[in-house]
């Protein structure tokens, strides 16, 4: 006969069994229910998220076609020679322009290890203002100094000590060392996009080789160093300088990888050519310049920046942007901007984020290598493009006027849990594209 205790140690067992089944199901159900909510954070907030948006392409096309005519005002070839540079001489080359563009004001650190710190001297449109009775009739609100658009006609007329003492120290600024080594920017050094090397430091879109405002300041500039030298009655060094100006802003548009270059380039031709406006007397070459050829075109910088397709469906902008891309009438740096702005439309769907972008894509992304890619150091740019329709682009702090912008805890938590999903799945895209995302509400 079984034992007593034997009868109730078996009674125990059967009455446990159910209660260890129901506690597994009970925690099968719950994994499943974080398993779900964490996946549905990167998927509600990809959803939502608003859909890339990009530059008006045919705007700002219309407006570099209409300073085509000027390139001819670039520096002769005897003051800027043809570039011709043996193979091994290319990095070198490359580099030292790296940081001359870092020091003008590129948009990211390049080279860090080699950065040079820059003084206020280096830069005395930021830190001088002139005096209230200086440049009488030619202050206005919209410029820190006298309008450069009437300074240099002024300069037949002579300046003042005051004067002639702000615009030397413009005219002499440290900083001209660096910005007359872009003269020697080419298409044949490829394209100067420094994003090397490919992970987590590459950006889509590519940061602007120059920052707008302050390819601005540089074009101000120039047209006060050319009116400090028409003072001095160095007429040659005046057109020299704004002739220099207009070339930087030609080989910027030229080996530049977006719209931002090219409208930084553009701003910088523009201002060039009004100061040979300025210049133009009987005495200067420049007063054979075409008269059609030195008019303005009607168009605000606002209005190239104008956006078409914010509420364009992700579909039309894709299609849109592969019409861009093959279009070779389009300047190439155009073209470039709207494949960086299709990689980014991968991010725009639940499904291109999760899964990766689709067979047509990818044969746009290497139709457009192909075509667009000349010399071997093009390659970074499209080995960068390869890398964020992998893995998603980077996405760093939003900028603000007064530095990077800091997440707010929510977003904080939402981006971890996107992270924490990519890990599990191995799929870095999602966590990229959860990023961007919760940037874009």
């Amino acid at each position: 006969m079984r034992p007593p205790h034997d009868e109730q140690s078996s009674d125990d067992d059967v009455l446990r069994a159910p209660s260890r089944r129901s506690m597994r199901m009970l925690f099968a159900q719950v994994l499943a229910a974080v398993v779900i909510t964490l996946v549905l954070v990167p998927i509600v907030a990809i959803g939502t998220s608003r859909p890339t948006r990009t530059f008006d392409l045919d705007r700002i096309g219309a407006r570099l076609t209409a300073l085509d005519s000027l390139r001819d005002w670039r520096l002769d070839a005897a003051l800027a020679p043809a570039l011709v540079v043996p193979a091994h001489g290319v990095p070198a080359l490359r580099d030292s322009l790296t940081v001359a563009l870092q020091q003008l004001g590129a948009v990211q650190p390049i080279l860090p290890n080699r950065r040079r710190e820059t003084s206020a001297a280096s830069r005395p449109w930021n830190s001088l203002a002139p005096d209230a009775g200086m440049f009488s009739g030619l202050r206005s609100a919209q410029y820190r100094g006298p309008n450069p658009s009437m300074i240099i006609a002024r300069a037949r007329e002579g300046f003042t000590s005051a004067e002639l003492s702000y615009l030397g120290a413009m005219a002499q600024a440290p900083l001209w060392t660096d910005f007359e080594q872009l003269t020697r920017l080419s298409p044949a050094l490829g394209l100067m996009q420094p994003i090397v090397p490919i992970g987590d430091s590459a950006r889509v879109p590519m940061p602007a080789l120059l920052a707008f405002g302050d390819a601005r300041q540089l074009a101000i500039a120039s047209i006060y160093r050319a009116a400090w030298s028409l003072a001095m009655r160095d007429s040659l060094g005046a057109e020299q300088s704004l002739r220099r100006a207009l070339t930087v802003g030609f080989s910027i548009i030229d080996v530049g990888t977006g719209a931002l270059d090219a409208l930084a380039g553009a701003t910088l031709v523009d201002m060039a050519r009004d100061g040979l406006q300025q210049l133009r007397a009987p005495d200067s070459p420049a007063a054979m310049m075409d008269r059609t050829a030195m008019a303005r075109p009607r168009m605000a910088f606002i209005e190239s920046m104008m956006n078409q397709t914010a509420g364009t469906p992700t579909h039309q902008l894709r299609r849109e942007l592969n019409e861009a891309i093959a279009d070779s009438t389009l300047p190439r740096t155009l073209r470039l901007q709207a494949l960086q702005s299709l990689v980014l439309t991968n991010c725009d769907e639940v499904r291109t984020a999760l899964l990766g972008a689709s067979d047509d894509m990818q044969a746009t992304v290497q139709a457009a290598r192909r075509s667009m890619s000349h010399v071997p150091g093009d390659s970074a740019f499209f080995d960068a493009i390869d890398a964020s329709l992998a893995q998603g682009p980077a996405t760093p702090p939003l900028a603000t006027p007064t530095g990077p912008s800091s997440p707010t805890a929510a977003d904080q938590v939402f981006g971890a849990v996107g992270d924490a999903v990519a890990w599990a799945t191995r799929t870095p895209r999602i966590g990229r594209c959860t990023r961007r995302a919760l940037q874009t509400r």
